[in-house]
C-alpha cells in the first residue's frame, strides 16, 4: 500500500491525500489506507458480512463524494487549455510545473511557473512543520528580512491554504492531536509567491552565465552578513576575489 501511495503522489503531486482499502481473509475484511505529507493512516479491519453498513458507507463515499473526499486539491483546477491555481482570492493561470519532491511524507513541495495579468511567478506549493504559527510562517518570515538582498527571490505573496472558508487545511485533521508521539508531526498547507523567473543552473550555455550565478551567490552571502552585523568589515581579499569572478565573467 506504501508503494501504491508513493506513486500516486508521484504522479499526482498537488493531492492533499491519499485513500486506499485493502481486504484481506478472502475478501471478508476490510481497511481503509489514508496517506498524506505526515504519513500513513490505517483503519481497524471490520468484516463486510458482519457491518454491511459500515461497508455500504465507505463505497458511498468512494462512489458519490466530491474529487476533495477522495484528496484532490480543490484549489486546484487541471483542464484545458489553462490549469488554474488559487493564492487567496486570485487565480493564477499555470504555465508549467517546475519542480515536485518525489517523497511520500515531508514537505511535498511543487514549484509552478504561473501567469496573472502578463507577468509571470513563481509559486512554491508545500508543507511545513504545524506546532505553531510561527513555524508556519518562518519561511515567509525570512524572505521578509531579506527582502532587497541580490540573489534573494522577492516575496510578492503568501496563502495558508484553506480547504473550505476560514478553514486551513491541515494533516492534523485525522489525527489526534492530544497523542504525545504524533504532536509535533502535522502539517499545514502553504504556498508562496514568488518573483522574479530563472532559468535552472542545467540550461546555462556559456561560462558566462555560469560564474555570473557563483558571483551572485557570494554578493548575496555577503549582503546578508553585513545586513545581520552592520559592523562587518570586507577585507582586500574578499574584494579582489569578487573583481576577479567579474573579470572573468567579462572575458568570457
Amino acid at each position: 500500500m506504501d508503494t501504491k501511495a508513493y506513486l500516486l503522489f508521484r504522479g499526482q503531486p498537488w493531492r492533499r491525500f491519499v485513500l486506499l482499502l485493502s481486504f484481506c481473509n478472502r475478501y471478508h475484511d476490510l481497511r481503509v489506507h489514508l496517506y498524506d505529507r505526515s504519513g500513513g493512516l490505517v483503519s481497524p479491519v471490520f468484516n463486510i458480512d458482519k457491518n454491511p453498513d459500515m461497508y455500504l458507507k465507505v463505497l458511498a463515499g468512494i462512489m458519490f463524494g466530491g474529487p476533495q473526499c477522495l484528496g484532490y486539491d480543490s484549489t486546484v483546477v487541471f483542464y484545458d487549455p489553462i490549469s488554474k491555481i488559487r493564492i487567496k482570492e486570485k487565480f493564477y493561470n499555470i504555465l508549467h510545473i517546475l519542480f515536485y519532491s518525489r517523497g511520500l511524507t515531508g514537505r511535498g513541495t511543487v514549484c509552478y511557473l504561473v501567469e496573472l495579468g502578463g507577468e509571470e511567478f513563481i509559486i512554491k506549493d508545500h508543507w511545513v512543520q504545524e506546532q505553531d504559527d510561527t513555524d508556519i510562517l518562518n519561511e515567509v518570515e525570512m524572505l521578509k528580512w531579506m527582502q532587497g538582498v541580490p540573489g534573494i527571490p522577492h516575496l510578492e505573496d503568501y496563502w495558508i491554504v484553506e480547504r473550505e472558508k476560514g478553514v486551513p487545511d491541515s494533516t492534523g485533521d485525522f489525527r489526534f492531536k492530544h497523542i504525545q508521539s504524533t504532536s509535533h508531526a502535522f502539517h499545514a498547507h502553504i504556498r508562496l509567491v514568488l518573483k522574479p523567473c530563472a532559468c535552472p543552473l542545467h540550461q546555462f550555455q556559456t561560462k558566462k552565465e555560469l560564474l555570473t550565478a557563483l558571483r551572485d551567490i557570494i554578493c548575496g552571502k555577503y549582503s546578508l552578513n553585513a545586513r545581520a552585523n552592520p559592523l562587518l568589515i570586507v577585507s582586500p581579499l574578499q574584494h579582489s576575489h569578487t573583481c576577479s569572478i567579474r573579470s572573468w565573467c567579462c572575458a568570457s
